[in-house]
This record gives C-alpha cells, structure tokens and sequence, in this order.
C-alpha cells in the first residue's frame, strides 16, 4: 500500500470512522442534553446538570442541527478530525520553534494525529470537554509560539485577541484549567517583548490578551443571565462542580500528591515518552537564549522594513 493511500485511508477513518467510538458516556449524556432541549426548550442546564461549561453542549448542538438526528455522530466524527489537526498542528510548531526541520515537525504532527483520533489511549477519538478544553489551548499555543503575526502591525491585534479568547474559553470549560491557561498566557506576554519594540504597542497587546480572556470567559455567565436561567447555570457549573472537588474528601496538598503519583505510575509504563518529555525541556532551556535572539533579529527586520516601506 502506497504512501498517499495510506493517508487516504487514515484521513477516512478519522472523519468518519470515529461516529462509533465517539459514542463515550458523556457524549451520550451530552446528546440527551441537547436533544431535550430542542424538545422541550430551555437551556442546556434547565435540561440536566453538569459541572462543566456549555462547549462541549454547543459541539453536540451544532452536530444535531447540521446533522439531524441520525447524522449526529458523523458530524461529531468530522469535528474530531478537525479538533486532532489542530492539535498536531500545534506540536509541528512547537517542533519549529524548538529548532526541527520541517520534516521532522511534519512527522511530529502525523503522529499527534493518529494518536488523538486513532489510537486506544484514553479519551482519543472522543469530543469530551476535556477534548475540547485541549484543542482551545493547543490552538493558543500554536498562536503564542509563531512569530509572524505577533510581529507583523496588521496581524497583531487579531492574534492578541484570539489568544486571549482561546483561553478564557479554555477556562471556562473546565475550571481548574485556569491554571493552565495561566501559564500559556504569561508565555503570551513575555514573548511580546521580543517582537514588539514599541513599549505603548507591547502595552496595548498584553492589556488586549489579558481582556479578551476575561471577555470570553464571561460569555456563559452573561449569556445565561440574560436568558433568566442564570441559577441552574450556576447551580451546574459552580455548585456541583465544587460539591465533586469537595466530595473525593481530600485536601489540595494530597490532590497534588495523587497527581504526582499517578504522573509517575503513568510514566514508569511509558518510558520512551518520558525520555521525550525530558529531552524536549532540556532543548528548549539550552537554546532559548538562541531562539530570543533569532527572534529579536526577526522583529527589528520586520519593523526596519515596515519603516522603509512606509517611508517609501
């Protein structure tokens, strides 16, 4: 079997071959969400309870307006395609931030695909909100990490307002992930530095990240306040949210201890990918000085020759 139908029949298998693995617990659930909505009106949280924001819901809407009844999980099949594009798109950047050819970041990406929709891991091939919450932020770090349209006068302000509204969304699908998202926006601000050399422009770009990701993460509260149906929200999303976290019984030092039990039990059966992990760190510390220098050449070229030609 040659190369190219090889991709044909990954490409197939992943649009539409995931209709029946996509049938998880919680998508299930999510579908009865949906579907008594339209029934019977109301919003998702008047319709049954859930600790998480209204995403993965508005996925499962989509695909049964789009698709009917019948065709709702081959809808939901496609948007697990496009959701492990995006993921793999974003490790083939890192790869080319952290200095590999395009080969390599082309391989990288290839193999981030096939494991998000094809693989037995856990929740791949699936658009749960963990799914969801996990393409929003690869999709922000793919932003973060390319230097052209932070660089560029036109670009810059979309980027920076797309960034920051993939991660409020991000936020506010699954709550503890504030802290991720945290993380990938302080990277955000600090890269700014390096491309923009006007400190009113840097100032402008961060204030706009910072406003959009609070912007976005306020859509459901405000959305639902306005529909009158703001205490089943928060009654969901709040409320039984922090009645699950309180419920395991156990306090946030042992949850980080679990965590970090589990983190070794995991990795103890994988080393491979923690040799990977590991090596990928060790790279990136040791030519970060490198890439913030490559990066500012980039950024006074760029700005020299927006100068020049507007000078011209």
């Amino acid at each position: 079997m040659g190369d190219g139908v090889r991709a044909h029949v990954v490409v197939a298998a992943t649009l539409l071959g995931n209709r029946i693995h996509a049938t998880g617990n919680d998508a299930v659930f999510t579908q009865g969400l949906v579907d008594r909505a339209f029934r019977f009106g109301g919003t998702y949280y008047q319709n049954g309870i859930t600790p998480k924001g209204p995403l993965e819901d508005v996925a499962a809407d989509i695909a049964r307006r789009l698709g009917g009844y019948d065709g709702h999980w081959y809808v939901i099949s496609v948007m697990i395609a496009i959701s492990g594009a995006l993921i793999a798109a974003s490790a083939a950047r890192t790869s080319l931030t952290t200095g590999a050819t395009r080969v390599i970041a082309f391989a990288v990406a290839a193999a981030v695909y096939v494991h998000f929709t094809l693989s037995d891991a856990a929740y791949a091939g699936l658009l749960y909100s963990r799914n969801i919450l996990v393409t929003l932020f690869a999709a922000a770090w793919m932003l973060t990490l390319d230097d052209r349209p932070w660089v560029n006068p036109r670009t810059r302000m979309p980027v920076a307002i797309a960034t920051g509204a993939l991660l409020g969304l991000g936020a506010q699908t699954i709550l503890p992930s504030f802290l991720d998202a945290t993380a990938i926006g302080i990277a955000a601000l600090v890269l700014v530095s390096t491309r923009v050399e006007e400190p009113e422009a840097r100032r402008k770009l961060r204030i706009t990240v910072a406003v959009s990701a609070f912007a976005a993460f306020m859509t459901a509260p405000i959305w639902y306040l306005l529909r009158g149906s703001f205490s089943e929200f928060w009654a969901s999303w709040w409320t039984y949210a922090s009645y699950q976290s309180a419920g395991i019984g156990i306090s946030t030092g042992q949850e980080i201890a679990r965590g970090w039990h589990n983190a070794y039990i995991y990795y103890q059966h994988r080393p491979l990918l923690f040799a990977v992990l590991g090596a990928f760190v060790v790279v990136t510390i040791v030519g970060w000085p490198g890439s913030t220098a490559r990066c500012a050449l980039r950024t006074s070229r760029c700005s020299g020759g927006s100068r020049a030609a507007g000078s011209s």
